[in-house]
């Protein structure tokens, strides 16, 4: 599965978001040194239910509007 996420880091909570917009992913922590990166992959493990390894960032790595590939 492929999605498409805007990240906000500097947020006052985790979480993720579904909306008609898309998804959007709140994080907390600075986009420093892939932190953010790390804690979206997490993330997005946690919410899916399916292990780290199954996440990967396809495009976007560097930038707040990413690409991702979940596999289930």
């Amino acid at each position: 599965m492929r999605l498409h996420i805007r990240v906000s880091t500097k947020a006052s909570c985790n979480k993720i978001c579904e909306s008609d917009a898309g998804m959007r992913a709140y994080l907390t922590v600075a986009p420093e040194a892939g932190k953010a990166n790390a804690l979206l992959i997490q993330l997005l493990s946690d919410y899916f239910k399916v292990p780290k390894s199954a996440i990967k960032i396809v495009k976007g790595a560097l930038n707040r509007d990413k690409i991702v590939d979940v596999d289930r």
